[in-house]
């Protein structure tokens, strides 16, 4: 079992525009470890790349997917 290509794509491309959503919060932080002591766009920050809409939207994507039954984006191989 292996996601194909377009779904991995598919997912960073969702990843990288929701971790924009954080941005404002860590830029009001106080400097730290999280915010890389404050210095935003460090494309290897701790969290530069995290999944900025939260748990809850993202098990409401995996419930949606689940339900539509299809399992599209996976590639069964025996």
């Amino acid at each position: 079992m292996e996601a194909t290509l377009e779904a991995e794509e598919s997912w960073v491309a969702e990843m990288n525009d929701k971790a924009k959503l954080s941005v404002r919060y860590y830029s009001e932080c106080t400097p730290g470890y999280y915010n890389n002591e404050g210095k935003l766009g460090n494309p290897n920050g701790f969290f530069s790349a995290g999944y900025g809409a939260g748990s809850v939207r993202f098990f409401e994507i995996v419930k949606a997917w689940r339900a539509e039954g299809s399992l599209q984006g996976i590639e069964f191989t025996y």
